[in-house]
């Protein structure tokens, strides 16, 4: 049987109790995050599609891509400072310029960011534009709603589509 975590029921009974209110300012949206150990000086966090990477290396730690949005890459960064008791931050380092992969790059702006050459440009084309970025997630969280009307309620593919709302809301 899937059980559903507590968090999640409490977001969704204060998101029915509470019209044209979203539950976002109330989530502990690190109650969601999933971290897995990979070895001793690896971990990857994710919460739905996003995921982060930390590795401890001599001169500090190294992630790897940034996620969505400052909000939930800051609670991927006290997760990282957590497992690893420490700040000691080398790097970021960017994959790609995809919005999941830097949207979070300013909680890291304390440390070197590497990316290929063309990132910048890239970020800056699919980016520029504040509100069309806005308007086009607003289009996908409504998308996912819409979505989640149709699955059966706390199934995997319900939690799915509900992860990624959230991560597009954030």
């Amino acid at each position: 049987m899937n059980r559903i975590p507590a968090q999640m029921i409490v977001t969704l009974i204060w998101m029915a109790l509470i019209p044209g209110h979203t539950a976002q300012a109330q989530i502990d949206y690190a109650s969601f995050i999933e971290s897995r150990k990979l070895n001793e000086k690896t971990i990857l966090l994710t919460f739905g599609y996003d995921a982060v990477t930390a590795i401890s290396s001599q001169q500090g730690i190294v992630v790897i891509d940034a996620g969505i949005s400052n909000q939930l890459t800051a609670k991927f960064r006290e997760t990282i400072e957590k497992e690893f008791s420490g700040n000691d931050f080398a790097c970021l380092i960017n994959t790609h310029s995809h919005h999941d992969h830097t949207g979070g790059n300013q909680v890291f702006s304390d440390m070197q960011i590497i990316a290929h050459e063309n990132c910048p440009r890239e970020m800056e084309q699919s980016q520029g534009d504040p509100e069309k970025v806005r308007q086009n997630l607003l289009k996908i969280v409504e998308e996912y709603e819409t979505e989640l009307d149709t699955l059966d309620y706390g199934s995997e593919e319900w939690k799915r589509v509900y992860y990624q709302k959230m991560r597009y809301q954030l």
